[in-house]
């Protein structure tokens, strides 16, 4: 498990967001699955987060595109890191 200190949707356009939750949870600070893999002390890779994101849309204009990627902040060992998670990319009209 690791803390998850924040999280922002990147990349969309056409709608407001707010009420964001992880797994129905409010995000401040929140223990979540890590799911890491560790091959050696010096590297590791990130298989899926394991973790829903919700959140609450306004329309803001008639083309409008999801977010398509997230970043995390959580601390490890002492020291804060960011990582951007790829999300797919909906194209709505």
């Amino acid at each position: 498990m690791i803390t998850l200190l924040e999280i922002e949707l990147q990349g969309f356009e056409g709608i407001k967001l707010n009420g964001l939750t992880i797994d129905g949870n409010p995000i401040t600070p929140l223990l979540i699955p890590s799911h890491r893999v560790y091959m050696s002390s010096e590297n590791w890779s990130t298989n899926s987060q394991g973790v829903n994101v919700d959140y609450l849309a306004k329309i803001m204009k008639e083309t409008r595109r999801n977010p398509d990627s997230a970043k995390i902040t959580y601390p490890y060992k002492g020291i804060k890191y960011k990582q951007i998670l790829r999300m797919p990319v909906t194209q709505l009209r």
